[in-house]
């Protein structure tokens, strides 16, 4: 089964919507499952140094109780699956361009879900600055990325929602929404494929 998941690691329910698909796949081990991350950016006009966090979360709820009505509601749905979100720590609403060209570079060393986990934590439980070039070059680091080839990767212009992905997939933004798509049937290991 191929899994195509397009994500915003801003979005706090494709955090957790990840979090119950490697719970499923884990409950399924005769499965034989192939996961693509496609980037897909919640806020594609997003300034590309981001917006400071007060100034958008205030504006996209429409004030402080609606606002921290949605956190809650989202803390209590992470929790569920042992998710900490920790929204008083996020100082900025990010352009995820960069974090998503970081998972894209990773998925070429097979460590895409490492990367795409790492930086959805950083973000909702230590509040880290996701266009700060040298903040992802250490995370990468972290994880077993060279940090000198994510600061030259991250320096380049390159992945924008308009452009095709890598392997000519279609443009992530068409989806409108985050979306997890299944592309093939589900078939067990072993099982016949008529």
């Amino acid at each position: 089964m191929l899994i195509d998941v397009y994500a915003d690691v801003v979005c706090p329910w494709c955090y957790v919507s990840e979090k119950r698909l490697e719970k499923a796949l884990a409950l399924r081990l005769d499965l034989a499952v192939q996961r693509r991350w496609h980037p897909f950016q919640l806020q594609p006009g997003m300034p590309e140094g981001g917006l400071p966090w007060s100034e958008f979360a205030h504006r996209k709820f429409g004030g402080e109780e609606n606002m921290q009505a949605a956190f809650a509601h989202v803390r209590a749905a992470g929790a569920e699956d042992g998710l900490r979100f920790n929204f008083d720590s996020i100082t900025s609403a990010p352009n995820t361009v960069d974090a998503h060209r970081l998972i894209l570079f990773a998925a070429k060393r097979e460590l895409q879900w490492g990367t795409a986990n790492s930086l959805f934590d950083a973000y909702f439980a230590r509040g880290m600055d996701l266009n700060n070039h040298e903040e992802l070059a250490s995370l990468a680091a972290e994880i077993g990325l060279d940090a000198g080839e994510v600061r030259a990767t991250s320096e380049r212009s390159g992945h924008s929602q308009g452009e095709r992905e890598p392997g000519g997939g279609p443009p992530a933004q068409r989806t409108k929404r985050p979306l997890l798509r299944l592309r093939q049937p589900l078939r067990s290991l072993g099982s016949p494929t008529g």
